[in-house]
């Protein structure tokens, strides 16, 4: 049996399985069978400075979830540098 990684998302990952681990996303399928994801809140300007995405896409539940991963990591790291109210 190979072992995965924990950087690596599981090989079986569903949609349901999207939407639960990245909650602030709304995650779907076109009909061709791509996944798509849409930020479902205002951007933040440290968000938008941080070049952080409204709208991705993928060709898999895999590089979607690495993607979503990604997306998550830079809102968090741009809220660290948003003022204080």
């Amino acid at each position: 049996m190979t072992e995965r990684r924990a950087d690596q998302p599981p090989a079986d990952l569903t949609l349901a399985d999207l939407r639960t681990a990245h909650p602030g996303w709304t995650i779907w399928t076109s009909s061709t069978g791509r996944y798509w994801a849409t930020w479902h809140h205002q951007l933040t300007k440290a968000e938008y400075n941080a070049e952080c995405s409204r709208t991705v896409d993928s060709a898999n539940a895999q590089q979607m979830d690495q993607v979503l991963t990604a997306e998550d990591e830079k809102r968090q790291a741009a809220k660290r540098q948003e003022p204080l109210p």
